[in-house]
């Protein structure tokens, strides 16, 4: 028994074919387009693609590639403030008993 295919049936495979390979190489431009995780300083993470992105930083961390550290209460307010902002820039939030720009200063007399 012969089995024939159809001219028609023969056609459909070639344009399925064609539509999957034309797919395949839309797929793989668009994954070489993704941005890179590495643009991120600190861990953080690449959205968009790699001529038009923004990364979205690690908690406490700033700046265009989360390139602004956070401060540390401990270092830089002496350990006996909060700290809010980056290590370049920062405020002391001193606690009671403590004042000057670093917490240095004991409030008591």
């Amino acid at each position: 028994m012969a089995l024939t295919v159809s001219y028609e049936f023969q056609k459909n495979i070639r344009d399925d074919l064609k539509e999957v390979k034309e797919m395949e190489k839309s797929l793989t431009k668009a994954a070489d387009e993704i941005c890179d995780d590495e643009i991120c300083n600190n861990q953080g993470t690449c959205i968009g693609s790699k001529e038009t992105n923004f990364c979205i930083c690690k908690l406490g961390y700033t700046g265009m590639h989360c390139e602004n550290t956070p401060c540390d209460s401990t270092r830089d307010c002496n350990g006996k403030g909060l700290c809010i902002g980056t290590s370049s820039n920062y405020t002391c939030v001193c606690q009671l008993g403590f004042t000057g720009d670093r917490c240095e200063k004991s409030a008591q007399k």
